[in-house]
């Protein structure tokens, strides 16, 4: 799960992604790689979704791993 190539890869793959991605709200959360997965830019008080990492055994790429990110006086939570 800790692979130093795969973690390097998707990282650039994801930012990539989020470069090419604009805005989706006046207020909303940047989008972040965790290590795991690329979350996208998403509008705040929302949760996004994303398929579960297919390298982590009994994780099913067919399910989707929610996130609910807030923010709060500038910082993540």
């Amino acid at each position: 799960m800790d692979d130093p190539e795969r973690i390097a890869r998707d990282a650039a793959a994801c930012q990539l992604e989020i470069n090419g991605t604009a805005p989706p709200a006046p207020l909303y959360c940047e989008g972040t790689f965790d290590s795991w997965l690329c979350w996208p830019p998403t509008p705040a008080n929302t949760t996004a979704y994303r398929a579960c990492p297919d390298f982590v055994p009994g994780f099913s790429p067919d399910r989707a791993c929610p996130a609910s990110i807030a923010r709060h006086a500038g910082r993540s939570q």
